[in-house]
Parts: structure tokens; C-alpha cells; sequence
């Protein structure tokens, strides 16, 4: 809601579509350098602590059965919530008949 009370419009099409194409490569960027970190760890192992493995387990002490307890409520949790997300069953509305697509050309409001 604004200030004065009314609904906000929809946000511009082209702005969103812009943050959502950055969006992904900030993504992709960060789980490119982590793959990298991790694999430079796994080919190289200089001592302990080199892999994401060793580091999980040094920092949720997975050795002790609270932190053995913490991490496998998370993991189950993690494992249970983010298919759902990422195919959103539960979420996606049914299409409705009628309803106009909205179009990226189309200006977000009408004139005033």
C-alpha cells in the first residue's frame, strides 16, 4: 500500500525481467566459485578442512549427537522444502480462462 491508501500498480515488466536475469548469474556465479573452491580442495588436499564436508562437520560438530541432531533436522527440512520450491506444486495457481496474458511491451499503467 502507498502512503496515500491506494494499491500499489504492478512493477515494470522490463525492470523485472532485467533483476531477474542478473539474479541468475549472481547465482551462477556463486555456486560456480564454491564448485571451484571445492573441487580445488578435493584435487589438492593439502590436510584436513580442505572440503566443504569437513568444514560442515567442523562447524555444526557433527561428532556430537546434538550436532549430529541439528544437522539432520536441517537436511531433512532443506530436502523436503526445496523441490517444492523449485517446481512449486503447491503454489502455482491453475490458469484461468480469459484472463489476458500480460505483455512485456505493454505499459505497466494506465494513463491517469
Amino acid at each position: 500500500m502507498r502512503p496515500d491508501g491506494e494499491a500499489r500498480s504492478d512493477p515494470n515488466p522490463r525492470a523485472v525481467q532485467v533483476v531477474a536475469h542478473w539474479a541468475r548469474w549472481v547465482w551462477v556465479t556463486i555456486l560456480a566459485v564454491a564448485g571451484a573452491f571445492e573441487a580445488y580442495g578435493v584435487w589438492v588436499r593439502r590436510g584436513t578442512g580442505d572440503t566443504l564436508s569437513e568444514v560442515t562437520r567442523w562447524a555444526l560438530r557433527t561428532d556430537t549427537r546434538a550436532g549430529a541432531a541439528v544437522f539432520l533436522t536441517g537436511w531433512t527440512a532443506f530436502a523436503l522444502w526445496f523441490p517444492a520450491h523449485v517446481v512449486r506444486v503447491a503454489r502455482t495457481p491453475a490458469p484461468q480462462a480469459g484472463r489476458p496474458r500480460v505483455s512485456a511491451r505493454r505499459p505497466c499503467c494506465p494513463p491517469a
